[in-house]
């Protein structure tokens, strides 16, 4: 009997990972912006340079993209995890703004409602 060998495309992977960080880029200039109420699926993709389809197959609803998007921006602010006792409560502000600080693009469009 034939063992199937695994089938693994780093290289499109990659792309995959690229193509889903323009999306996400392009969702969060837009909120950072002010285009936070009239973000379209159509503007994002121009933004990105991706077609319409790319950005539904990455994303089936706006509601989908612009929780990724959340999800995304607290990632690349570094936004630790929730603080385990009193002390790490302290410790908290110094990395979470100095993230913000490296970021500033990605806090406006929260704060614009992202």
């Amino acid at each position: 009997m034939k063992r199937k060998r695994a089938y693994r495309n780093t290289l499109r992977q990659a792309q995959a990972q690229g193509t889903r960080e323009r999306i996400l880029e392009a969702v969060s200039a837009l909120v950072a912006a002010g285009a936070q109420y009239d973000l379209t699926v159509p503007k994002v993709a121009e933004r990105a340079g991706v077609t319409v389809r790319t950005v539904y197959r990455y994303f089936p609803t706006r509601t989908d993209l612009v929780d990724a998007m959340q999800k995304w921006a607290l990632a690349r602010l570094g936004a630790p995890a929730w603080p385990a006792d009193p002390q790490a409560l302290l410790e908290l502000p110094v990395p979470l703004f100095e993230g913000f600080d490296q970021n500033r693009a990605l806090v406006e469009a929260q704060l614009h409602g992202g």
